[in-house]
């Protein structure tokens, strides 16, 4: 484990370590979409590099997917300013 701090304090992800959680919830997913449960996702994500890619595929555009979506972001701001 590095002692590289962010900005305010906050360990920095070491790169390349894979995320169980993370893990988890995409193989969830990836059943759910297999089984014909889940017919469209929008997705962000962060990449060892610290960057950030996204994507949509299959069927989200409607508003209960618009509302997933301003729910996550406002989640990750409540997040961001937790830590």
């Amino acid at each position: 484990m590095s002692n590289v701090k962010a900005l305010f304090g906050n360990e920095v992800p070491q790169a390349r370590e894979p995320k169980p959680d993370l893990i988890e919830a995409l193989e969830e997913l990836l059943e759910m979409a297999r089984s014909g449960e889940v017919q469209g996702v929008a997705w962000a994500a962060l990449h060892a590099d610290r960057l950030a890619s996204w994507r949509v595929a299959g069927a989200p555009v409607c508003y209960p997917t618009i509302g997933a979506l301003a729910a996550m972001q406002t989640a990750l701001c409540e997040q961001v300013n937790r830590e």
